[in-house]
């Protein structure tokens, strides 16, 4: 049988078309998708998603308890609905207080008044769940299983245009360079032939 899990809190999780993680991806599932484990194979396990889907996932990203914050949207939202039924009910209650007072009116509203009071404890104990699964979900950083990627230390290979500053300046500062070096020939030459004719009389050795 199957094994379910969901897809780890904050992340979203890439599906490979192969069991190796450089495989290449063929879509993602996003944090709290429910999956269905088919088999595993070393660090990778092969998945069926919601609408049938199948792929790779690395096992890091995965876990067999609902991301807190899942819970607490899908809390909020019992919340919510047991909070609109109970006020239903409390207008049901008072409708049924103002009536005329009978037997049967009387059993109704202590019906009534029992199926508000339930109500009660239990929208009461969904807030306290709600409360918890807040201050997990608030508790909770970044997921262990995910390694944040660390800067480059030479920033040339974070901005690419840095690098291709510094070679037009490489390339600049060695033109200049070789120019310095010719002309210095150059003028070494003119000095040496000007003494050695100075010292012949003008004429060329």
């Amino acid at each position: 049988m199957p094994e379910s899990v969901y897809v780890i809190d904050r992340l979203v999780a890439g599906v490979h078309r192969g069991p190796k993680p450089k495989s290449g991806l063929t879509h993602a599932f996003p944090t709290g998708t429910k999956l269905q484990v088919l088999e595993r194979k070393g660090s990778m396990a092969r998945v069926r998603g919601p609408a049938g889907e199948t792929g790779w996932v690395e096992g890091d990203y995965l876990m067999t308890e609902m991301p807190a914050r899942l819970v607490v949207a899908i809390l909020e939202d019992e919340k919510r609905e047991i909070q609109e039924e109970n006020q239903l009910l409390k207008t049901q209650l008072a409708n049924t207080a103002a009536g005329p007072s009978d037997p049967a009116a009387s059993a109704s509203g202590a019906g009534l008044d029992q199926c508000a009071a339930e109500r009660d404890r239990h929208a009461a104990e969904l807030a306290r769940k709600l409360r918890e699964a807040e201050s997990a979900c608030a508790a909770a950083g970044p997921s262990p299983n995910v390694k944040p990627t660390a800067p480059p230390s030479d920033p040339t290979e974070r901005w690419p245009v840095v690098r291709t500053a510094l070679a037009l300046m490489k390339a600049e500062v060695t033109g200049v360079v070789f120019l310095i070096l010719v002309l210095g020939i150059a003028l070494g030459a003119y000095a040496a032939d000007y003494l050695q004719r100075r010292r012949h009389g003008g004429f060329r050795i």
